[in-house]
């Protein structure tokens, strides 16, 4: 049976890189998946760590922690779905989420997300799939 892979929104990736008491209902959905990250969380956790000045010790912590993730680079196909996404959704949600669930469309990969107010409603107009602790039966 192949393993599913996952795309990991950037707010269950702080949760995991920073080893905070949120990731623990995210492990099990986590577990044993082949996990990526769109290029555009990158931006926003590197975005992060410049506007709190993280020294270097903590910039080489986040490196470290990237490199346990595939790492999808933007395409011409993310792109087209980017527009398509940003037409239906324009200002209602920031356009890193977008670029996010641009990226899940175009490889057809669930997010794993626990802002689930910005995602679900894109979710439901192109339907790439959301994880969440709440949506199993076992969480």
């Amino acid at each position: 049976m192949a393993v599913q892979a996952l795309l990991v929104d950037t707010d269950v990736f702080s949760f995991v890189a920073r080893q905070r008491d949120q990731a623990e209902p995210f492990r099990p959905i986590l577990e044993g998946r082949l996990l990526a990250l769109s290029f555009a969380t990158v931006g926003e956790v590197y975005y992060g760590a410049a506007r709190a000045g993280w020294g270097q010790p903590r910039l080489r912590d986040l490196a470290t922690s990237l490199r346990r993730y595939t790492i999808l680079p933007g395409t011409v196909e993310i792109a087209r779905c980017f527009g398509e996404v940003k037409s239906q959704f324009r200002d209602q949600f920031d356009e890193g989420d977008m670029w996010i669930a641009a990226t899940a469309m175009a490889h057809e990969l669930p997010i794993v997300t626990n802002n689930l107010r910005h995602f679900e409603p894109m979710n439901a107009r192109f339907g790439f799939g959301l994880e969440h602790p709440s949506y199993r039966a076992d969480g």
